[in-house]
């Protein structure tokens, strides 16, 4: 049986915005300080939802991710915040 089948995690027909409005944002607004989830909200808001808030988690890849993240690039000048949640290991992209 595959892992990403609907019967086993029915999660995985959610889109990657219910996903991440119904469970990661909640998850991180009991973990972390205020002004750390204002940030992530807002990078989600403006950075990643209208790239990938419409795709199904269960279609979307660690290299379409990789992309997208390659595609926002760099912020000019740079700017540590954005910098920070392009890296591999930043919370944002362990959804």
């Amino acid at each position: 049986m595959e892992s990403n089948t609907s019967a086993e995690r029915p999660e995985m027909c959610s889109t990657i915005a219910q996903f991440v409005e119904d469970n990661w944002l909640p998850f991180i607004s009991e973990q972390h300080s205020t002004s750390t989830v204002t940030t992530y909200k807002f990078y989600w808001m403006h950075l990643l939802k209208p790239r990938c808030g419409s795709k199904l988690l269960r279609d979307y890849t660690t290299p379409q991710a990789e992309q997208m993240l390659h595609e926002i690039g760099p912020p000019s000048p740079p700017d540590e915040k954005i910098h920070s949640a392009q890296a591999p290991e930043h919370p944002l992209w362990h959804l």
